[in-house]
């Protein structure tokens, strides 16, 4: 295997690590900063706002895990065992 592949073990696994990321990180990231947002001293309508983009980030997330499980399914299905690291 050259530097400029990746087997389908070490992508699986570099899959479920970023979904892992997605589905703990971003999820206990936007909650801390919602939560934080309430003793900010910021004003209504600016936490308001900043909310918002917390719920487009969090929204955002869910869209990123579906990907990542529609590659993990291509990859379990497809039998190649060596992806270029372009994949």
């Amino acid at each position: 295997m050259s530097l400029s592949s990746i087997t389908s073990k070490d992508l699986l696994g570099r899959l479920q690590n970023a979904i892992y990321l997605e589905e703990t990180g971003i999820a206990l990231y936007t909650k801390h900063l919602a939560n934080t947002l309430f003793f900010s001293g910021f004003s209504a309508s600016k936490r308001l706002r900043m909310q918002e983009i917390l719920a487009l980030l969090a929204s955002e997330s869910k869209g990123h895990e579906a990907a990542l499980y529609n590659v993990i399914e291509f990859v379990n299905s497809s039998g190649l065992d060596v992806y270029p690291r372009e994949f």
